[in-house]
């Protein structure tokens, strides 16, 4: 990635995460998609081809997901989900792509505390059984968390000469974390959760874009 593009997508990461700490504002959902929506132009520019394309997906439709949960709408939170769900599909195809065999062997605690994670994960959603607009949402939010536990899991295995992808996808499920206990566990949602969910969340991004950028111009 080049320097100035990860230096502006650092200052609007920044900006983005400041602005939680003040009262909602008109145009705030856009301040919150703008550092995705680079990182997506920059993955469409240094990524080679259709592995890069996939990256791009994922991470532009991050930028729509975030876009709809920063109206911090119940109503949306489900059509959020489905951007983050699709980009991580995404992702998945990314990262199916060259796998490293050896790694199951290697990176084999990391796979192992991921399935507790999601076992966990899984369960406390069950017992949980959030619900959204008069809506159970139980079964869509694991379905989620078994979505970004594949994504993960390849890219734990992905070949590359960078372990920064996997580190993005590890990150990625940390900041995730942070949404069910916000909407559907704490009775109204926790600034230093908002904060540190989104500086997790854009580090993840940016590990993952920024390690396919080095990937690709590696095999270059």
């Amino acid at each position: 990635m080049r320097p100035r593009t990860a230096l502006a997508y650092l200052v609007l990461s920044l900006v983005s995460v400041a602005s939680n700490l003040t009262a909602p504002f008109f145009g705030i959902e856009l301040l919150k998609a703008i550092p995705t929506a680079l990182l997506a132009l920059e993955a469409a520019r240094a990524t080679r081809a259709g592995y890069g394309r996939w990256i791009t997906v994922g991470v532009a439709l991050g930028s729509v997901g975030d876009f709809l949960l920063a109206t911090l709408s119940k109503a949306l939170f489900i059509p959020g989900l489905v951007a983050f769900l699709v980009g991580h599909l995404a992702y998945i195809v990314a990262f199916g792509r060259d796998r490293d065999e050896t790694a199951l062997v290697r990176r084999a605690p990391a796979l192992l505390a991921l399935l507790l994670y999601t076992a966990c994960a899984a369960t406390f959603v069950a017992v949980q059984n959030p619900v959204v607009d008069g809506e159970h949402v139980a079964l869509p939010v694991i379905g989620y968390v078994a979505v970004i536990t594949l994504m993960t899991g390849l890219a734990l295995v992905h070949r590359a000469r960078t372990a920064l992808i996997a580190w993005g996808a590890v990150v990625f499920v940390i900041s995730d974390s942070h949404i069910p206990i916000n909407f559907f566990v704490l009775p109204a949602p926790s600034l230093p959760l908002i904060v540190s969910g989104y500086v997790t969340y854009y580090l993840a991004q940016y590990l993952i874009v920024e390690g396919a950028c080095r990937e690709s111009a590696a095999r270059s």
